[in-house]
């Protein structure tokens, strides 16, 4: 996005910008489970359908030592793809649903890596095996119900 202004060289302008952003937050980790450190990614975000601008579209970031990464992004975004190692992975950014919601546990245990939902579906036994194996994870009782884990998913998850 571009701002252009017209004003005189010789006189002092307060110039107020507005920008709407919201800080994009993601932990990359490795398929054993161990953070993917100083990993060089690519993020890419795609621009709204109304039109507007996004800047800057493409953006080179670097994981910390917790593979941690935390850009902003316009808030109209919704969509990107995060490249890693050459590997597209798209993104649906401010998609997730409330934690205590049974989508929104869905969500969290599919990105932490607990639930896979290969057919577009999640069975209940599904659902109930990856709760179960997140609180054995997390030294909490096991008893797979949903409302159990809430708070310590949006920990864990990071939101």
């Amino acid at each position: 996005m571009r701002l252009t202004l017209s004003r005189a060289t010789s006189s002092s302008h307060d110039v107020k910008v507005n920008l709407d952003v919201l800080t994009l937050k993601l932990r990359l980790l490795l398929p054993d489970g161990k953070p993917n450190k100083d990993a060089a990614v690519t993020l890419r975000v795609e621009p709204p359908d109304n039109g507007a601008e996004t800047a800057p579209e493409e953006q080179e970031l670097t994981t910390d030592g917790d593979g941690n990464l935390s850009v902003e992004v316009a808030k109209h975004v919704t969509r990107g793809t995060l490249v890693i190692d050459e590997i597209e992975y798209p993104l649906n950014i401010g998609a997730l649903d409330p934690v205590d919601t049974e989508s929104g546990v869905e969500q969290r245990l599919m990105n932490l890596g607990y639930l896979l939902r290969p057919n577009g579906e999640v069975l209940p036994d599904d659902l109930r095996i990856a709760i179960e194996d997140f609180q054995a994870d997390n030294g909490l009782e096991v008893t797979g119900e949903r409302e159990d884990i809430e708070s310590d998913l949006e920990t864990a998850h990071g939101s």
